[in-house]
């Protein structure tokens, strides 16, 4: 973020549509322990809310999480779509404050509201292969440094995912 602004190339969070995202309550910003473990990890206390007496991840006009480098100015953020209660959301967390990113994460509220706000937004966002979803989109994949299993075991989530093989097989006999 302070060699370039990367948000130039992307929508900001004016650009949704509210009613297609969860609430932050409805998001992993609620496990407490990913959320001390993120804090743990980057030094980001101000990236969580302990009011309640529960640790959480601190929610931005009611639907948002953002990254320690854009909370002074939201609008140069740019979106990180994901799905479900917030697929990858700690490995998003962690590698933005620990590599500048200015992310802002959003969670579609629906699988349908997920598929089309990637082509309705422009927006980073999960994917994962072998899933056919946004092949029309030509997404390129964003490198981080190699998978460090020990490192994922302790709870640092900034390194890649682990590669997955994925094999079909069959008996050799089979007609």
């Amino acid at each position: 973020a302070s060699w370039t602004n990367p948000s130039r190339y992307f929508d900001n969070i004016s650009a949704f549509n509210t009613e297609n995202i969860k609430f932050c309550n409805e998001t992993r910003l609620m496990n407490s322990k990913a959320m001390e473990q993120y804090a743990r990890v980057t030094g980001d206390w101000d990236g969580i809310d302990n009011s309640s007496g529960t640790v959480v991840g601190k929610c931005f006009q009611g639907h948002y999480w953002f990254a320690p480098v854009c909370r002074a100015n939201p609008m140069t953020c740019y979106p990180v779509i994901t799905a479900g209660p917030g697929y990858a959301y700690e490995h998003f967390m962690q590698r933005a404050a620990v590599f500048n990113m200015p992310v802002v994460m959003v969670v579609a509220k629906l699988w349908s509201d997920y598929i089309a706000l990637p082509t309705q937004v422009k927006s980073s966002f999960y994917w994962w292969e072998p899933d056919p979803t946004f092949l029309s989109l030509d997404a390129h994949k964003m490198i981080y440094p190699d998978f460090d299993s020990s490192a994922h075991r302790a709870g640092i989530l900034t390194t890649d995912y682990e590669a997955v093989s994925i094999d079909k097989y069959a008996s050799a006999d089979l007609k």
